[in-house]
């Protein structure tokens, strides 16, 4: 039963018993049982030789580098992926795991077909297809749970403050507490004027949740088969009060219908559109600027005034909000292709395949940085001064948008001829590609 499954391969299809090249694949039911909206991270462990490696778990940004057998080039490393006969871009990450049927990994001279584009392997990735049949309506949601691996766990304010002193003795300087301000950070008495404060449990959550939905219809008869589909999925980020998430919306359409019993056409529809906000401070430079708080320097001061923080004014509890701006990251992809397949009735065993592909891909980035303020507190006078926080001295926006438009054209002749236990195969094809690409970046 092995040896007799379909596998798809560099335009067509072989039972697994005939395959003499490395080809690995797995059914779409294997990535159902992984809760991760990014599909690519489902393969890690299930295709021998394929490793997916996410570098970090931030929404939207946490792509996973695909690698097939480890690096084949100096450069750009990525495999070619092709979807449903069509080159795609790295959005095919996010295509939703109950719309695929089955992904096959082709490695050496299996992808050779594919030129030099394929140095670093290929992800085949067919979607479902309608089938004969009552219609089915089927709807799926999977509700997740991110949490963060370690968490640093910062020294509270008393045995902060006795490493200062160590360090102010080390460099014989006086002391910057007393002991009775050492024993009122060590009991808590007077949490106003000399607070304990863990700035991570402040910043950041415990658990960020993150849901898929899916909802899909097949059916059809012998004449005309569909398959239409909807999905949706949102991830949260750790931040307690931030600005991050990043959702993702998809319509896939895949119709087939027989004219004659000669002629097989396909009308395949896929719009997306990904759309990402994030803080105005990158991951990174939060986590260091949390590194570097002082326990006794609380985000906000008892009257609800943001503090400084320890430097440049730099409040991390603001700096994940929308207080100090946001990027904005809008993604809209669509592609449209026709296809069919021609059996010609004078000659068994011949067929001319084609198919016209056109591939919309849009984005658009804005990046808005808004001034803030933060209070100093003069304890000699009981004031509250402000100044400027974060280094923005005027509001800035940056705008820029990409458009790309690729047309694909596929046409292919092919001959299969069986004769005893012998089989013979062999096809022709030609392919052209035209891709324009446009781009403006606007300041102010």
């Amino acid at each position: 039963q092995l040896l007799d499954e379909v596998v798809v391969v560099g335009y067509g299809t072989r039972e697994r018993g005939q395959l003499t090249g490395s080809v690995s694949s797995i059914q779409g039911e294997d990535l159902q049982r992984s809760p991760s909206v990014n599909i690519a991270s489902s393969l890690q462990g299930l295709l021998p030789g394929t490793t997916a490696l996410q570098s970090t778990g931030e929404p939207g940004r946490n792509k996973p580098s695909v690698r097939i057998r480890g690096l084949g080039t100096t450069g750009n490393k990525d495999p070619l992926v092709v979807v449903d006969g069509v080159p795609s871009n790295s959005d095919w990450q996010y295509i939703n795991s109950n719309d695929v049927a089955s992904i096959s990994v082709l490695k050496d001279a299996s992808a050779a077909i594919y030129g030099a584009r394929a140095a670093n392997g290929v992800i085949l990735i067919t979607t479902k297809r309608g089938m004969e049949g009552k219609p089915t309506i089927n709807y799926s949601f999977n509700q997740g749970f991110s949490i963060p691996t370690m968490v640093p766990k910062p020294a509270d304010s008393y045995h902060y403050a006795q490493y200062v002193n160590q360090l102010a003795e080390r460099d014989n300087q006086p002391p910057l507490f007393d002991q009775s301000e050492l024993e009122k950070f060590r009991t808590g008495s007077d949490p106003e004027n000399y607070p304990n404060v863990n700035w991570y449990d402040i910043v950041l959550k415990n658990v960020s949740p993150q849901s898929k939905h899916n909802l899909n219809m097949r059916g059809g008869d012998d004449k005309i088969r569909y398959s239409i589909s909807g999905s949706f999925s949102n991830e949260n980020s750790i931040f307690q009060n931030g600005s991050l998430n990043f959702k993702t919306y998809s319509i896939r359409s895949n119709l087939d219908a027989n004219v004659n019993q000669y002629i097989k056409v396909g009308l395949d529809l896929n719009a997306g559109m990904n759309d990402g906000n994030y803080p105005n401070y990158g991951v990174s430079t939060v986590m260091h600027s949390l590194l570097a708080q002082q326990p006794w320097q609380p985000p906000y001061w008892p009257n609800g005034l943001p503090t400084p923080g320890l430097e440049r004014g730099e409040n991390p509890a603001f700096m994940v909000s929308e207080e100090s701006g946001n990027i904005n990251n809008l993604t809209k992809n669509f592609m449209g292709k026709a296809s069919i397949d021609v059996s010609l009735p004078w000659i068994e065993g011949m067929e001319i395949n084609g198919f016209f592909a056109y591939i919309d891909n849009n984005s658009t980035t804005k990046n808005w940085k808004k001034t803030w303020t933060v209070y100093d507190y003069d304890r000699s006078n009981d004031e509250y001064i402000p100044r400027l926080g974060g280094g923005v001295l005027l509001p800035q926006l940056t705008q820029s948008l990409n458009n790309g438009v690729n047309k694909l054209l596929n046409i292919r002749l092919s001959y299969k001829k069986e004769i005893a236990q012998n089989r013979f195969e062999a096809f022709i094809a030609g392919e052209q590609e035209e891709g324009i690409s446009s781009n403006f970046s606007a300041f102010r």
